[in-house]
């Protein structure tokens, strides 16, 4: 949600007429921390003559790439927890019966 709130802030920087604040371009850096160093963040921002902007279509596309990046380590942790649960249950149910 964080992320979300800083963009928010980016948007309205944007119409500024200096453009975004080091502090928002560092932030939104962060927030795509979920993509890894493969990922070029900088391609989002480029200057003119009113300061630093943001490329909301590249911003678009760099959120949707976390999301499937999130959404699939949350379905390997859960994955991983039904495969812990599943080797523990055949030892329950032997301690029920004795």
């Amino acid at each position: 949600m964080q992320l979300a709130s800083t963009i928010s802030t980016a948007m309205s920087e944007m119409t500024s007429e200096t453009g975004l604040t080091a502090e928002t371009m560092r932030q939104i850096t962060t927030g795509f921390s979920e993509l890894g160093s493969a990922a070029d963040i900088s391609s989002i921002f480029y200057s003119t003559a009113d300061g630093v902007k943001v490329d909301m279509m590249e911003l678009q596309r760099l959120a949707e790439e976390q999301n499937k990046i999130v959404n699939q380590n949350f379905a390997d942790e859960m994955s991983e927890i039904q495969e812990a649960m599943d080797r523990l249950e055949p030892n329950t149910d032997a301690f029920r019966q004795a």
